[in-house]
């Protein structure tokens, strides 16, 4: 009986060759061998800096701030894929009311060539977009709806948002562009006369943090990460319960907690004093 002959490996290669992520958010790689007819197609991944990002089964975790490699690597022939992936500092835009109005303000990008900005109302039967802004590496605002210009320092860029509802909630979602690819995202939701230290949204979710303990109200299901503000992070957890209550010690400061489920994100910040 002849022998059937072994399909080898002859290359790899992986769908991005760079990838930008925030610390505490991932991104997934995927890897394809050819020939596709292939006998082993198992493949190996690995960071070249696990302290910036890890990496399992593709699945790329940002840790903190830095430049790190991920090969994926053919345990046939043992032939390499890399992607450079930048992992940058959580960025939480800030939204200062007065009155009806607000300005938004977010970071530069160096990569960026363009910013959109979607202004979200929060309803009962969902988001209803209600303006749209267009945004130049800049920071000039090139098509509005219901803006005015504003100047930024060098490396802000400010956003008015006008005749808001006082008691309203909002979706702002920002996109972060070059060219036509989206390099990054940036999503805050705020009422519109915020409390101290708490969260909330139009769901009925919400974030307090009071006398040594985290109440998160609604976010069952949310893999959590708790960093500090430059991004490293010190512990993550699941809230598994409607009314999750969890135990933290740490010293006084500003803190970022990230909350990731079915792809959407969510970021909070609170002081311990």
């Amino acid at each position: 009986e002849p022998e059937i002959p072994v399909i080898h490996v002859t290359s790899i290669s992986l769908n991005k060759s760079s990838l930008r992520l925030q610390a505490g958010a991932n991104a997934t790689l995927v890897a394809s061998i050819s020939p596709v007819n292939a006998d082993n197609k198992q493949v190996i991944w690995s960071s070249s800096d696990t302290g910036i990002a890890t990496v399992e089964n593709g699945v790329v975790t940002g840790v903190k701030p830095g430049v790190v490699k991920i090969t994926a690597q053919s345990v046939d022939g043992g032939y390499t894929a890399v992607c450079e992936v930048t992992i940058t500092e959580v960025v939480i835009p800030e939204i200062d009311f007065n009155g009806l109005d607000a300005v938004l303000t977010f970071p530069k990008v160096e990569e960026a060539t363009s910013y959109e900005v979607r202004v979200y109302r929060n309803e009962d039967s969902g988001h209803k977009r209600i303006a749209t802004y267009v945004i130049d590496a800049e920071g000039n605002i090139i098509t509005e709806l219901r803006a005015v210009s504003l100047q930024g320092s060098s490396g802000t860029i400010l956003v008015p948002l006008k005749n808001l509802d006082i008691d309203g909630v909002y979706t702002i979602e920002i996109q972060v562009l070059n060219g036509l690819d989206i390099i990054d995202t940036y999503t805050v939701e705020k009422i519109s006369n915020p409390v101290s230290n708490e969260y909330l949204s139009a769901s009925g979710s919400r974030v307090i943090y009071q006398n040594g303990t985290l109440s998160l109200e609604h976010l069952d299901g949310y893999h959590f990460y708790l960093m500090t503000m430059e991004g490293k992070i010190l512990r993550t957890f699941i809230a598994r319960v409607p009314h999750e209550l969890y135990p933290i010690s740490l010293p006084p400061g500003n803190y970022l907690l990230t909350g990731e489920k079915d792809g959407g994100r969510k970021v909070f910040k609170f002081r311990i004093n």
